[in-house]
């Protein structure tokens, strides 16, 4: 890989790490607002299985920002 391959490669890498932090983020929101909801009675069984699904879709989103972050680490 040349050398202009290899830091295009580099910045793609910390691009998608950016966009991951920024769906982390916005999953935070939602979970927030989420709870809010339940704490509030609304609609509670349907928001309770929307909120497991979003709090999973955030751990998995947060084990690959830390899985890229490592192999960033390592070029």
């Amino acid at each position: 890989m040349g050398e202009n391959a290899f830091e295009s490669y580099k910045t793609a890498i910390q691009a998608r790490i950016s966009n991951l932090n920024d769906t982390v983020k916005a999953l935070d929101l939602q979970i927030a607002s989420l709870q809010q909801r339940i704490e509030n009675g609304i609609n509670v069984n349907k928001v309770q299985a929307k909120l497991t699904e979003l709090q999973g879709e955030r751990l998995k989103t947060k084990n690959t920002v830390w899985a890229l972050k490592k192999f960033f680490a390592t070029l």
